[in-house]
């Protein structure tokens, strides 16, 4: 998709969702130009992951995983209000409850435990270290 600037990437999630953004409390942002934006936050040992918008989902899988790593999470879990059975069924989630969110909406949670072991902790440091030394 190339480099967008976050009001792009909000623009295009808003498109496709349907949906204005809606930052819950105590989520985390992490921004990319080229790979767009997910909300994340650690609640015990899980990886919350909310609102996305993006159009590699192999990017931030990596990401996501070794984040996890490193905060010491042992399972990720996210809110998904449409078709959770398809959704768990093609990521290899389960869903492990179902009721409504911090607005009142229907949705059900997906878990995905045991974070696999892809990366190493190192690896995501790394990452952030090359980051920082291009800002």
């Amino acid at each position: 998709m190339g480099e967008r600037n976050f009001g792009e990437w909000l623009m295009w999630f808003e498109q496709r969702s349907g949906e204005k953004l809606k930052i819950p409390p105590g989520f985390n942002l992490e921004f990319s130009q080229e790979k767009g934006f997910v909300f994340w936050r650690q609640v015990g040992e899980v990886l919350m992951i909310d609102q996305s918008a993006t159009d590699d989902w192999a990017y931030w899988g990596k990401w996501l995983i070794a984040k996890g790593l490193s905060l010491g999470c042992t399972s990720v879990q996210t809110l998904v209000r449409r078709e959770p059975e398809s959704y768990a069924r093609l990521t290899g989630g389960k869903i492990v409850e179902r009721g409504v969110d911090w607005e009142g909406r229907k949705v059900a949670r997906i878990e995905w435990k045991k974070i696999p072991q892809l990366l190493e902790p190192q690896e995501f440091v790394r990452d952030e270290e090359e980051k920082g030394d291009m800002e």
